[in-house]
């Protein structure tokens, strides 16, 4: 009889970090700067209460855009969480220290209140302090209106969504996007339901979508998608989408 006998052996480290959370009432518009250390949460609460919907675009800043200690930013509401990390990154290569994403719309019975927390903390233990500039505020004109134009900035790392719903004579639309430069974004349309594709490594996942340098152009009718639709701009972090030439985008400045 032949007894084989096998041992492993496992050394286990662990450390527990005691992490202290402040709380504050925050406004929308307005702009809120600090620092975060390595066991610190902060997180900015918002009462939403007398209007009948709210579009909300988050902003954050990471002054110290470090790729392996970044930022989690993470907003809650009663029936959504969205999380991302500042800075962002986009194909491993690019890094974004400003990040911004637009919530899904948030709608309020008449005299209902909603809260919305925004939490930010340290994803990984960095070795000092991380100061931050964050602001959420109201998006104005979310909805497009047929025949005006609209001027829009897109950053790879600051994705763009706005609401087109069909007037009551009109069963189609066709959107025309003219960027003066020639960097690869893609022009997306979806339905109007959450979660929004808005990422590079999403925004191709539904809907109709087309790659566009300088000029693109997407016709929709009431067949394809219903009262209306979101037409979604996202940024490459390169031009290899486009051109098949992996030039990188550098990030907007801060």
């Amino acid at each position: 009889m032949i007894r084989l006998l096998f041992g492993i052996t496992f050394a286990v480290s662990c450390w527990i970090l005691q992490i202290y959370s402040a709380t504050y009432e925050a406004n929308l518009d307005e702009p809120y700067s600090g620092e975060i250390s390595q066991d610190q949460k902060i997180e900015y609460q918002f009462t939403l209460a007398n209007r009948s919907e709210f579009v909300i675009r988050v902003h954050v800043v990471n002054y110290n855009p470090k790729l392996d200690y970044p930022m989690l930013v993470v907003i809650k509401q009663v029936d959504n969480v969205m999380s991302f990390q500042a800075p962002m990154v986009l194909n491993s290569i690019s890094v974004h220290g400003n990040v911004s994403r637009t919530l899904c719309p948030i709608k309020l019975l008449p005299g209902a209140v909603r809260k919305l927390t925004v939490e930010l903390s340290n994803a990984v233990k960095p070795p000092g302090k991380v100061r931050y500039l964050f602001l959420a505020q109201l998006v104005p004109d979310f909805d497009l209106e047929p025949g005006i134009e609209r001027s829009i900035v897109v950053s790879p790392a600051e994705p763009i969504y706005l609401r087109y719903l069909y007037p009551p004579e009109k069963n189609s639309a066709e959107i025309k996007v003219v960027s003066k430069s020639d960097i690869c974004m893609v022009l997306s349309i979806q339905k109007l339901q959450c979660p929004v594709n808005d990422l590079s490594d999403t925004v191709g996942n539904t809907g109709l979508h087309q790659t566009v340098t300088t000029l693109g152009a997407i016709s929709i009718d009431v067949t394809q998608f219903l009262k209306g639709f979101f037409l979604v701009l996202v940024l490459k972090p390169t031009d290899y989408a486009c051109s098949g030439i992996e030039d990188l985008i550098p990030p907007l400045p801060g």
